[in-house]
Order: structure tokens, then sequence, then C-alpha cells
């Protein structure tokens, strides 16, 4: 969330204050709250003041309380936050009070095991109903429901979702709370049915006329911003870039086989899962970008496109026109001819020193049913790589992956040299095989049915 203000909208490094809450830095309730007044007092008329807070929300006796790491579940009201606390002093008029909450049962679990799990029962309905104007509250449920992570994002569901919507606003525009609320739900609700559960952010306010929470930056600024975050010089900088081995190395390129491996090993692993019903299942061997199929492609270069990304493959999208002829000139001038239809080409490429990177989990037709796979695709950065996985299902009589209907697409990055990989790659199969599940089950029943519409057909 602090990389996202920084970074993409126009939020100022030296007017955030940042608190990662751990058993090894604990901070008492009113510590918590003497930091949310001082910036508070430091605001201005016009000013927005945003709270933002990822954890557990718990109600003891109707009041809601936001859990600390040292809350101790049998002293609450001394030990947490009341959230009547932070309404108060989040409460300034002439300014535009935002808060965010990540909070439900099931959120970042910051408590021993032992402990009494919260009870969400109220929290965000509290929280949602304050009388003062000029506020904003975006809950990451509604009052009944809980607040998810996925280990695969590495955040809480909300807080990933409303991060990447806010990255993928239209650079230069303002961020409204209504508009903001659309795509997070949006996001979220895919994220729920391909993971089979319930989950509904949740926006209450008291807005008069179009008021943002934010302003995103236009493309020449983000980077700017960015390296404001890093006030170190630049030769420091190049330093700490050297500290990782080049994209040349052949260190590199075997840390990029072993991740590979890696995805390999977890869709192997997990064939056994796909719901095929006894069509033959397989996994090809590692193969080169240039194979990937044609919707697969698309979706990365936008992908790649959406967050001016430099992956160490070449990702891009080439368009061509048509010359006009004479006649197709003078339409053009006069606005009476259509112009010529652009044909966009998607390109992935990768350098011929770098590994395979590109793998399927194939469902091969038996002449009956269809056709589906799920596409695995590792694209590396300078630091970082990211698993694009695609889903995709063709119901036709003669079924192919490379014209299959890309039905979902979701990216999965991290570190390359990071510790958890093997957790983080088994989220991602798994997500990718529930989701191939669902859409070939999907596409089986509309292909009875449709035989059951056949066999209805009286023909003449």
């Amino acid at each position: 969330m602090h990389e996202t203000l920084i970074g993409s909208c126009d939020y100022a490094e030296r007017d955030v204050d940042v608190l990662l809450l751990s058993p090894e830095h604990p901070s008492s309730p009113s510590e918590m709250v003497q930091r949310i007044r001082r910036m508070s007092d430091r605001s201005q008329v016009g000013d927005t003041i945003l709270f933002y807070y990822a954890g557990h929300g718990h109600v003891h006796d109707g009041e809601p309380y936001l859990i600390l790491p040292g809350t101790e579940m049998a002293n609450v009201q001394q030990t947490a936050i009341p959230l009547r606390d932070i309404s108060d002093v989040l409460r300034v008029g002439d300014r535009i009070n935002v808060r965010l909450f990540d909070a439900c049962r099931s959120g970042f679990d910051v408590r021993h095991p032992s402990d009494m799990g919260p009870d969400s029962a109220g929290f965000t309905r509290v929280i949602r109903t304050d009388p003062s104007r000029g506020w904003i509250t975006f809950a990451a449920c509604r009052d009944d429901e809980e607040s998810r992570s996925d280990p695969a994002l590495r955040n809480g569901v909300f807080t990933y979702f409303l991060c990447e919507a806010l990255r993928e606003w239209e650079p230069d525009a303002d961020v409204f709370p209504e508009v903001l609320k659309v795509r997070v739900c949006d996001k979220v609700s895919d994220w729920c049915a391909s993971n089979e559960c319930c989950q509904t952010p949740t926006l209450n306010a008291s807005i008069s006329g179009n008021l943002s929470i934010a302003r995103r930056r236009p493309h020449a600024e983000i980077d700017d911003a960015a390296r404001a975050t890093n006030p170190c010089d630049t030769l420091a900088r190049i330093e700490a870039i050297r500290a990782v081995p080049s994209v040349t190395s052949t260190e590199y390129h075997a840390r990029l086989s072993e991740l590979v491996e890696s995805i390999r090993r977890s869709v192997v692993a997990r064939v056994a899962d796909v719901e095929s019903y006894g069509c033959p299942v397989e996994v090809t061997a590692p193969a080169r970008a240039e194979v990937v199929p044609v919707p697969f492609k698309s979706a990365i270069a936008s992908y790649v496109d959406e967050r001016d990304a430099r992956p160490v493959h070449s990702v891009r999208v080439e368009e061509r026109r048509p010359p006009l002829g004479l006649f197709g000139i003078q339409g053009y001038f006069t606005g009476s001819a259509n112009l010529p239809a652009v044909t966009r080409t998607y390109v992935v490429e990768q350098p011929a020193l770098l590994p395979p990177c590109y793998l399927e989990l194939s469902i091969t037709s038996d002449g009956y049913l269809p056709s589906g796979t799920a596409f695995f695709y590792l694209l590396p950065f300078r630091t970082k790589v990211a698993i694009l996985v695609g889903v995709a299902v063709d119901a036709g009589p003669f079924p192919s992956a490379h014209h299959a209907r890309l039905r979902d697409f979701f990216p999965v990055g991290f570190g390359i040299y990071a510790d958890d990989v093997e957790a983080v790659v088994r989220q991602a199969v798994e997500r990718a095989i529930r989701s191939l599940n669902l859409e070939y089950k999907e596409a089986v029943e509309r292909l009875l049915r449709d035989v059951d519409a056949e066999n209805g057909m009286e023909l003449t």
C-alpha cells in the first residue's frame, strides 16, 4: 500500500507514516492513537487524511477494536485500539477523511494460535456508520463475511486488488472512490469465483460532489517517485544492483531453470486433481516463449503494457495498417470511408541463451469432449519473476489450445531469489487447476446441453 500511494499516486513520502505491526516492535493503543493524531494535526484545509489498517478486527461488549500484536484477548479494552478513538481523530473538518480496512477473522494472523479468534460480527458495520461529513470508509468485506488472504498474492485479497486497481488507474487522473469500489469489487469477485468463496468489498461514505481521494501520477513521474523512496545516491544504488547476479550470468540462467523446474514438479504432482472425465491429461516439457499460444500471448502483452514493465524477454504488440489507396485517401479526408482495419500481432520472444520458460497442463479431447489447457509462463525481470497463468477451453470439434478462448488469467510475482518460492508456486498451480476444472466442467455441461437440444430437434 505504501509503495502504491507513493509510487503510483500523488502522496509524498514525507507525509506518510508507516508502522509495521509485529511482536518484536510492539506499540500500545495510546501510542498508536497519538501517532494518528499527530498526522491529523499536521494536515491543512483541503488535505486528504488516509488511514489504512491490515490485521484483525474484534468486537467486545458491542464495541469494535483493532487487534495489535500485543493484544490480550482477556483484556481487549486495555490492549487493543478502540475503533471509536480512531474515528474521533479522523473526523477533521474541511478535509477528506479516508479509512481503508482489510480486517476480519481470516485476515493477517498476528496472534498466537492459542488466542481466542476475533469475532467479526458487527465490526465492519460499526466502521461504516460514522455520521461525520467528508469521510470515506472502504472495508474489505461485509460484516457477515471473512476478509481473506492468498499466499500466492502475498497479501490480503482486498489489499492486493485495491493496490492493483490504483496502479492501473488512468495516468494523471483523479481517483474517485465510487469508481475505485467498482473496479476492486470486480477483481475480488473474479478471485472469489476461482477460489470458490465469497467476499464483498463495501464502500460507505458521505460525499458531496466529485470527491477525489488521490491523483494518479503521470508515467513520467512514477519513476521519480520510486527514486524518492530510496534516497541513496546513484553509485550506492548501482552497487546494490550489482550485488544481484546479472541477467547474463550463468547463475541467473541456472536460477531460472530451477524456477521452471519447480513449476513443472508442482504441476506434475497435481495431475491427479484434474477433472478430465476420462480424457487424457499430460504435462508438456518446458519450451521456449515463442511457442506460447496466441490467446495467451495477447494477455501477456497486455499485462506488460499496462504496467509499463521491462522484462528480460521481449514482449510487445506490433500494429499494422494496410496502405490506403487513392479512393481510401479521398474517403478518409471526406469522412465517407472507414479507416483500414488495424492488424495486431502479439510477440513474445526470449534471448537464445535463456532456458525454456513455458509449459502446459493439457486435457486432450477424446473426439467427444472438449480440450482444456492451463498455461504457465515464467516471465523474468532483473530481480523478480512473474508466473503468468492462463486457462483456456476449446469446445469445438477440432480442439486447439492455440485458438481456444482464454477464460482466466492471473499473474503471481516474487523475488527471483525469494526463500518461499515453492509455496508461492504451489499456490499458483492449485489456483490454476481449480480454474481449469471449473471452466472445463462448464464446457462439458454446455456440450451436453447442446447434444440434448439436438436430440430434441425435428428435421424435415
